[in-house]
């Protein structure tokens, strides 16, 4: 008699952290790229990104802006589903 083959772990449930990292996640991700990266790389990423960026092809829509004192409003505002651009600080 053969044994019966494993059984594979169902993987765990995808979660927002998973679909959707942390901005601390990202910004130490992003850091750490900083820190690695020859200054005259970076230099031609953002050169890269900027000229995406005049040409339009490369957008970061803003769904709504908030001055500093209403950061109660725009904290629950980013956390809403379905949005569909930034919500950034003004002042």
């Amino acid at each position: 008699m053969n044994p019966a083959p494993p059984v594979k772990p169902d993987p765990p449930p995808a979660n927002d952290e998973t679909k959707n990292p942390s901005a601390s996640h990202r910004l130490t991700e992003g850091k750490h790229w900083l820190d690695a990266t020859p200054s005259a790389q970076i230099a031609e990423s953002y050169r890269r990104l900027a000229t995406l960026v005049s040409e339009g092809v490369l957008a970061a829509p803003v769904e709504a802006t908030y001055p500093l004192e209403e950061y109660r409003d725009a904290l629950a505002h980013a956390a809403r589903p379905g949005r569909t651009g930034k919500v950034l600080f003004t002042w």
